[in-house]
């Protein structure tokens, strides 16, 4: 089994990273096994065979930085999303909420994250 060199170029999205990296775990581990099964002592063969494994190695761990960027970035965003969102949905609320009701629950809303923050730095 041989695996072309990855297309570091063509990958854009997580999938195409997660499939670029299962195809180099797989051409590490089919390295390895023939490395370890190998019968002849053929030193060219396993010189070459020794720098594909690195050389594979070192393209996973590109992939997998890169893997951590792209999710990163995803989580970002997807923060983002979040907060405009409640950033609307505050905006519609104080358009159809009495002022002194909206007030109240902004009141009781500040006093959670009062409680929450509090807790979070007691805990360390």
């Amino acid at each position: 089994m041989r695996n072309p060199p990855i297309d570091f170029d063509g990958l854009i999205s997580i999938t195409d990273h997660l499939k670029a990296l299962v195809a180099a775990e797989d051409s590490i581990t089919e390295i390895e096994r023939r490395l370890k099964t190998a019968t002849d002592n053929d030193a060219g063969w396993r010189h070459r065979a020794k720098y594909a494994l690195e050389s594979w190695k070192s393209t996973r761990r590109r992939i997998t930085a890169r893997l951590a960027l792209l999710r990163q970035q995803e989580k970002e965003a997807t923060q983002q999303s979040r907060e405009t969102h409640c950033e609307y949905l505050i905006e519609e609320m104080k358009r159809y909420f009495p002022r002194a009701a909206f007030l109240a629950c902004d009141h009781r809303a500040r006093l959670r994250m009062q409680s929450m923050t509090l807790e979070v730095r007691s805990e360390r």
